[in-house]
């Protein structure tokens, strides 16, 4: 099933969405402020959220991705220079990763977050509003990097031992380890 939420109009109308106040977890340092649109499997929510104030977070509980659609909103990590994000820029922030949250006066902001277990890549990455994505290269649905299946039993030599079909199933992905896909007819 696919779900289309709206969190936010451009132009600032309101949305049909509806919405409930509720924390993400017991250290969610947006407790009282996060607003949920969606939750999902994985522990995964999606909302909106509206701040003012300053927060001091030694570890961040969980993976969160924003992007602000009202006022400014400062982030700090110890030792680097302030990220400002303003309308339409956005930011991902990582699990464990110890910051400062500055809003000088009310900010909104869209989120997608994700629980973790354990930290994560630490850290803040900013958004691009333009980034040049393309498309890649998928990868091939078969490949012959397996042996076949009877082939220990019929290769008595190096003729018969040669790879001459496909293994249903298995490809190889360009880490070098084996991935189980479905059976398709060679």
């Amino acid at each position: 099933m696919t779900v289309a939420l709206m969190l936010h109009r451009a132009d600032g109308a309101p949305v049909s969405t509806s919405f409930r106040k509720a924390a993400f977890g017991k250290d969610d340092p947006f407790a009282r402020q996060r607003e949920i649109a969606w939750e999902g499997p994985d522990s995964m929510i999606a909302g909106r959220t509206s701040f003012t104030g300053e927060l001091d977070i030694a570890s961040f509980p969980h993976i969160e991705t924003i992007v602000v659609v009202e006022g400014e909103l400062t982030l700090t990590l110890a030792g680097a220079a302030p990220l400002v994000l303003g309308p339409q820029e956005g930011a991902v922030i990582g699990c464990g990763t110890a910051l400062r949250i500055q809003a000088g006066s009310l900010v909104r902001f869209s989120f997608c977050a994700a629980a973790c277990d354990k930290p994560t890549k630490r850290g803040v990455v900013p958004l691009r509003a333009d980034a040049d994505f393309k498309p890649s290269n998928s990868l091939p649905a078969r490949c012959c990097w397996a042996r076949p299946r009877n082939a220990a039993a019929t290769t008595s030599s190096p003729t018969t031992a040669r790879r001459t079909r496909r293994a249903p199933g298995i490809r190889r992905p360009t880490t070098g380890s084996f991935v189980r896909t479905s059976r398709t007819s060679s």
